[in-house]
């Protein structure tokens, strides 16, 4: 997945002369100038409503497809950024601000659409952060920030199965159990874990990378619930652990998860899965009843097939005779649990 950036241009560039026009201006006509270290240039934004940048960013993604074969492109900055106030008249928005900002960029990625799936390629387009209004537009977002402890889920809630989301960065200084825990939760609320340098290989951190080599195998395994379904509750042990991660200006503090975290995720053929994760370096158990109909999974006979997904095969359990579903699952040591649940 190639990285361009769908935003900004070195204003050092030999050809920059031909963006100048371009460029977001402020109310004195000159371009804003953005500083990312002192070896990295002068960069500015560029407009997405002129034409020429949003043909540009196209026939970028059009050359990777054509030259590199790629299958998937990476747009920074695009989703993750806010408007610049415009004073170009020669543009044809509305001077300042408007909706001719987020107008332009979605044209801009209906152009990338087009030739991103064009000529039989089927180039996955992706973007820095999440943004409501490109969500129908971008396959998928890099959501790069720190977690924090107190976050919900409340983007997958809403919008699970129409975008993925993916990378899960957490320092590696972080103890083992703090680093699963985030990289649990991810798991658990169906952002797809990485986005991290290979350190992780390194063998101070074999628990930590083993952690993430199961959790890789464990999201494939339940891709149509995780990646294609509906997150639609989230399920949570009575007992607690506290760890500690670090705040963007790399503060600690303290994190209290729940020892045994979980989440029901929604297929698309209607079945259930009980995602779980024991945060606990020994084993534990934790008792679930769930109200399977409350969930829109209701047989006439009350008749429900329970199976547990592994990475290599998966396993029938019981089929139980009623709508509420009793089960205590002992988890062994960071271990993941996957449960399916469907109509007998």
């Amino acid at each position: 997945m190639p990285y361009i950036n769908g935003r900004i241009v070195n204003t050092l560039n030999d050809d920059f002369y031909k963006y100048l026009p371009y460029c977001t201006k402020d109310v004195y006509g000159q371009p804003y100038l953005e500083f990312y270290g002192p070896d990295k240039g002068r960069l500015t934004p560029m407009c997405p409503y002129t034409e020429f940048w949003q043909d540009k960013v196209a026939e970028l993604v059009e050359r990777i497809g054509k030259e590199l074969g790629a299958n998937a492109v990476y747009i920074d900055q695009l989703a993750a950024s806010i408007p610049k106030l415009c004073f170009d008249k020669s543009h044809g928005h509305p001077l300042g601000g408007g909706s001719w900002w987020v107008d332009g960029y979605r044209k801009m990625l209906e152009k990338v659409r087009k030739v991103a799936h064009s000529d039989g390629r089927d180039i996955i387009i992706t973007s820095e952060m999440a943004a409501e209004h490109y969500i129908d537009l971008v396959d998928a977002f890099l959501i790069c920030v720190k977690r924090d402890g107190k976050s919900i889920p409340m983007s997958p809630a809403v919008y699970s199965g129409y975008s993925i989301y993916f990378g899960s960065p957490a320092p590696l200084e972080y103890s083992d159990r703090a680093w699963i825990m985030v990289q649990g939760r991810d798991f658990l609320w169906g952002c797809q874990n990485g986005w991290m340098g290979f350190e992780i290989l390194l063998p101070e951190h074999s628990k930590k990378a083993a952690f993430l080599r199961k959790i890789g195998q464990y999201r494939i395994a339940a891709k149509k619930f995780i990646t294609y379904g509906e997150l639609v509750d989230t399920i949570a042990h009575h007992q607690v652990v506290t760890e500690y991660w670090s705040d963007r200006n790399g503060n600690p503090y303290s994190v209290t998860l729940p020892v045994i975290q979980g989440s029901v995720w929604k297929g698309p053929n209607g079945s259930l899965s009980i995602l779980l994760v024991n945060y606990l370096e020994r084993e534990e158990s934790i008792d679930l009843e769930i109200d399977l109909e409350s969930y829109g999974l209701k047989t006439r006979t009350n008749a429900y097939q329970v199976s547990q997904i592994h990475p290599d095969n998966t396993q029938v359990k019981s089929v139980i005779n009623e709508a509420v579903f009793r089960y205590t699952e002992v988890m062994g040591p960071w271990e993941i649990c996957v449960l399916e649940i469907n109509m007998y």
